[in-house]
């Protein structure tokens, strides 16, 4: 029988390592030639933040998500990254036009 809670659990944790990697690639694939290429130790940093307790399971509409949206907000502004809907907004990360 399927576990429906472990499923939640699952896309949730896809969606944030695709969130994850989207974070790290594309201010990568913006940035100058000379800047640093992410290693596999910036990716283990990241997913080790977020996969701690600290993030309280990440499930959608929980205080783990907003940890989590805050946390790739902020990853996201560090490396220069402006908010990109067709609106102006983060999009579906919220946080209005900024991070």
């Amino acid at each position: 029988m399927l576990d429906m809670g472990r499923a939640v659990r699952v896309t949730a944790g896809m969606r944030v390592l695709h969130a994850l990697f989207v974070t790290l690639a594309i201010p990568a694939a913006l940035s100058t030639a000379a800047a640093r290429p992410v290693t596999e130790g910036d990716l283990r940093k990241h997913i080790e933040i977020l996969a701690s307790d600290d993030f309280e399971g990440r499930a959608p509409g929980t205080e783990g998500e907003r940890k989590t949206l805050d946390y790739l907000r902020n990853a996201w502004s560090k490396a220069g990254v402006k908010p990109g809907a067709a609106d102006g907004s983060a999009g579906s990360l919220g946080g209005g036009g900024q991070w």
